[in-house]
Formats: structure tokens, sequence, C-alpha cells
């Protein structure tokens, strides 16, 4: 686990020294085309939606078809901004997401704008930001035994007769004969339809309850989201981690058991990892790396990602799975690697407010 982040620590310093190499390259001079038309954004469909929510964007002047970027951005004093790939089909559609983070608790009234396959930057139009709470939801546990069979009620009353039929019309009597002798005794008759029913006695006592069924099988957890973040900025040192709550927002703690949460009742996976800062890191000592990693039963995972210091906002690991048992406890670890440029050991780092995400599913 640990060559795992050192391998990737050094590929994301080698990121840092080509960018900061390449910065100072000089630029030539070379005659300039006539300037192509700017792209014109007119219109947004729909004009609001969920992280990862498929929109279409509609307009003129897009150029080139193939992949540019879509920059949202937030309607927040200091607005904070994010961009997703946007698929240019034409020059007058493409197609993107809404990104993963850009608001927390509240909807938020944002803007949306284009930036072309060629650098092209568009005007921006209005897009409403869905709130988190809104957007996704936690886990279904699994389903609890079944409780003990009731005593059965008691009887009902009977109901009442239905209403008598009119009665037919009296005949006409007819005249009276003369009485004829008396017959000799006819064979007993057959036996005259039963009776009505009486009335229904008292219920009887109650019988002893039945035997506990056994439990059902335990259900599948379902995918969902789960979102964190720290509830203020974080000031870290070489060899000393901070640790925010697995779910929903925390102040940072030096110790990881304070701040941990109850993944699940169900074993579940971890997945698709992303971490987003509100403003650029600094540190006045040089360059270096914070690393984000999940921590599940107190113990680091490899379901991580890292930002460069002061050059990042963001990162993602998208490739990396961990188990997560039923009923174990996860936090998110906030740490720095060791610096590429020279600084005094222990230099502090100011961090902004972390806000991030997984997957967790079966």
């Amino acid at each position: 686990m640990e060559g795992l982040k050192t391998a990737r620590r050094i590929g994301a310093c080698a990121g840092l020294l080509v960018f900061f190499s390449g910065a100072q390259a000089a630029s030539a001079h070379h005659s300039q085309p006539p300037p192509e038309p700017n792209p014109v954004l007119e219109q947004v469909n729909p004009g609001s939606g969920c992280p990862e929510a498929k929109i279409t964007l509609s307009g003129k002047n897009f150029g080139p078809t193939g992949t540019g970027k879509a920059w949202f951005s937030d309607g927040s004093a200091v607005p904070f901004g994010f961009s997703e790939p946007a698929m240019i089909s034409s020059e007058t559609s493409a197609t993107t997401m809404v990104p993963i983070f850009l608001v927390e608790m509240n909807n938020e009234n944002g803007v949306v704008y284009l930036e072309t396959t060629k650098g092209k930057v568009s005007n921006a139009i209005p897009f409403k930001l869905t709130n988190l709470n809104s957007c996704f939801k936690g886990l279904t546990g699994p389903s609890g035994a079944t409780g003990p069979t009731g005593a059965a009620g008691a009887t009902g009353p009977t109901g009442s007769q239905g209403v008598t039929g009119p009665a037919g019309a009296t005949g006409a009597p007819g005249s009276t004969g003369e009485p004829g002798p008396t017959g000799p005794a006819g064979s007993q008759g057959s036996q005259g339809a039963a009776g009505a029913a009486g009335a229904t006695g008292a219920a009887g006592p109650t019988g002893e309850p039945g035997s506990t069924g056994p439990v059902g099988a335990s259900g599948s957890p379902a995918e969902a989201s789960i979102m964190g973040g720290s509830t203020d900025a974080i000031t870290l040192y070489n060899d000393n981690p901070r640790f925010l709550a697995g779910s929903g927002l925390s102040s940072s703690n030096e110790t990881e058991s304070d701040v941990n949460v109850g993944a699940s009742a169900a074993a579940a996976t971890a997945s698709n990892l992303y971490v987003n800062l509100t403003e650029y890191p600094f540190t006045v000592f040089g360059l270096g790396l914070l690393d984000f990693s999940l921590v599940v039963n107190g113990s680091t995972t490899t379901l991580q990602c890292l930002i460069p210091v002061p050059s990042g906002k963001s990162c993602s690991d998208a490739t990396d799975t961990v188990s997560v048992p039923a009923g174990a406890t996860v936090s998110v670890e906030v740490s720095t690697a060791i610096p590429i440029l020279p600084a005094p050991i222990g230099g502090p780092v100011s961090v902004s407010r972390v806000l991030f995400g997984y997957e967790m599913g079966s």
C-alpha cells in the first residue's frame, strides 16, 4: 500500500515540474489568421440538475466537433467554478454533465458557459444547481426479524336482516265444500328445512402465540453516493494527518476515532473517490502534495487521490475499490507528502474547506 502511495506522489510531483518548466518557455511570434467568431451560448436544457445529470447546450459558432469544456460557477459572494468535458457534436449543439461538487445543502442560482476545442469561451447563461439533500439518499438497511403473530380479534356482530320484500296479492277465497270422510293416516313426511341459525356465541379465550418464524435473508446494499467535507479550513504539518467524518460535514480532528461514523449494517464496496477544495492550497515553504485517503476501521485504504500544492484544487480515484465490512466505521484522512523543493521539515500547508464524495454499493 505504501509503495502505491509513493508511486502516485512521484507521478504527481513530476507533473508539477513539467507545469513550472513549461510556464517559462518563450513563445515565438507568428502571423495570426483572421479571428474566428466567438461562440454564443443561447440555451441550456434542462435549466437545473443534480451532480452527473446530462444537459444539452445550444447556440452557434461552437467550432469543430470534439471535446471542449463546460464551466459551471455557483452564486456565492466568492464564486467557486468547476469544469466538465463537453462533447461538441455540431456548430450549434454540445452535451455535458453537472459537476459532482459545487453546492452543499441549498439550491443555488449559478451560471454555465462553453469553452470550444480551440479555447474560445462563450457568454454565460443562468443554471440552477440542485441541492445535495434532494439528489442523494442514504443506504437501505437489511430487513428486521418478523414479530410474533398477534392475538385473534373478537368476532364482529351479526349483520342486520335485509329488507322484507313486498307481499303478493291475496287471492279470492273459494267456496267452502262439504267435509269429506276422514281418510287413513298418511306416512310420515320428510324432514322440514332447517331453521335459521341461532345467535353467535361469545368468543373463546385467545390461544398461546405461535413460535417466531426464521429471520429473512439480509438485503443487498443499494448503490448510493456518500458526500461529506470539512466545516472550516485545515492547517497541516508533515507527519501530522487530520481526519474528517466519513459522511456529512465535520471539523477536522487529530484522532480518527473521534470523527469516524458507521458505514452500513451490511457489507459493501467503496469506489469512485472525488475531492474538491474551495480554494488553492498554500504554503510559504515550497511545493508538496496533499493526500486524501478513505479509512475503514481505522486503517488507511488504497482508495485515495493526490492534489499538488499550490497548483491543484481537485483529484479523484475512479480505479481502486475497497471492501467495507458490515458494521465498519469510515473516515477520510488528510495528510501532506514530503515536499519536492527545499523547505523546512514540518512547514505548514493551509487547506481551504474540503468537499468529498464516494460511492457505496454491492
